[in-house]
């Protein structure tokens, strides 16, 4: 039954590291299609795009990158990227209550 279990853990981890894979390369080709049609905006747009792990939405800029000038693909590619941290849940932690505690009988 243990070896079961390894075996189960060790092929969700390469299924995981494949996934890895596919989205570094994606990232990779779309910061490298952003340099290349898009240069004076790459210092701005990298970031996100590095931030971004939705390989269709990265294969969907690089595409977008050939064809769009710059303010339109400036606008996607930011409107995209708060979009999908929002959705994502990566929002601000709540912060705990700074009103004072109601005190108790004594």
């Amino acid at each position: 039954m243990a070896s079961s279990l390894w075996a189960e853990a060790r092929s969700q981890g390469r299924r995981e590291g494949r996934q890895e894979g596919a989205v570094g390369a994606s990232r990779a080709f779309c910061i490298e299609l952003t340099r290349e049609h898009h240069p004076e905006l790459a210092d701005r747009l990298v970031p996100l795009i590095e931030a971004c792990s939705d390989i269709e939405r990265l294969h969907e800029w690089g595409l977008q990158a050939t064809r769009l000038p710059d303010t339109e693909f400036v606008r996607l590619v930011t409107e995209q990227a708060v979009s999908t941290s929002r959705a994502a849940g990566h929002s601000r932690t709540p912060r705990p209550s700074r009103r004072p505690k109601a005190r108790g009988s004594r």
